[in-house]
């Protein structure tokens, strides 16, 4: 009789462990299912914040960079005197920008590399060429390399 006690003892005592055990993997379980669902949801939301940060970032390199083609075709637009006639201009991206035009006078092309080394975006301009047409019209035909300024040195 006191055998037939123990055991159903001891089962008792096991069913309350293996129950406290199985309740105890339970809640954790659900406890990782609620940490996956929020990890979710933060990994979503910050995948969008990134993709914002991005942008904002690109937008902030686009504003700063003053050595872009845009802002360097804006400054020439300031700075060509009316008797410079661009026809052909090549952009090396962070090297220089090589302009080829005609001029009424030679002593204009030369004028026009002095107002190119005064810009903010141009130093130390090079003719390669000048060459006064055998036409009526006596244009000068040149080309002339414009090395762009380093960015801390424009003013």
């Amino acid at each position: 009789h006191e055998i037939y006690l123990s055991i159903i003892l001891i089962g008792f005592i096991a069913l309350t462990v293996v129950s406290f055990i199985s309740r105890k993997i339970h809640e954790k379980s659900r406890q990782l299912n609620f940490i996956n669902l929020q990890m979710q949801k933060v990994s979503s939301d910050a995948q969008a914040l990134e993709e914002k940060r991005r942008n904002i970032k690109l937008i902030e390199d686009l504003t700063e960079a003053k050595d872009t083609g845009l802002y360097i075709l804006l400054e020439l637009h300031k700075i060509v005197p009316q008797d410079i006639e661009l026809t052909n201009f090549d952009f090396e991206n962070k090297k220089g920008l090589t302009l080829k035009g005609t001029s009424a006078t030679m002593a204009g092309v030369f004028k026009f590399v002095g107002v190119l080394d005064k810009s903010n975006y141009f130093t130390n301009s090079k003719v390669k060429f000048v060459k006064k047409r055998a036409t009526a019209e006596g244009l000068t035909d040149f080309e002339i390399f414009c090395p762009l300024k380093n960015e801390g040195a424009r003013k």
